[in-house]
């Protein structure tokens, strides 16, 4: 996995739609069955490279997040959480 730059130029002056934008990305019910995105989010990232770089970072959050869960952890972790 490739580290990300979590460093814009724009971070100075941000979109002001930034919180609605992550708020409305962090909330699975804003989200269509599919994932898909709700059609506003959607014309919002399609102007704004603000905002569609933090979405992307978002995602990749989450991808990787998703990836961990589906892998099985060692078994010295196991041992141990058990011991606790």
């Amino acid at each position: 996995m490739e580290p990300v730059d979590v460093m814009d130029a724009e971070e100075a002056n941000p979109c002001p739609k930034r919180v609605w934008v992550l708020t409305t990305l962090a909330d699975d019910e804003a989200l269509g069955a599919d994932g898909s995105l709700p059609p506003g989010l959607q014309f919002h990232l399609s102007r704004c490279p603000s905002c569609r770089g933090e979405a992307d970072r978002l995602k990749l959050v989450s991808d990787a997040l998703r990836e961990l869960s589906t892998m099985d952890p060692p078994v010295a972790l196991l041992k141990r959480a058990d011991e606790q």
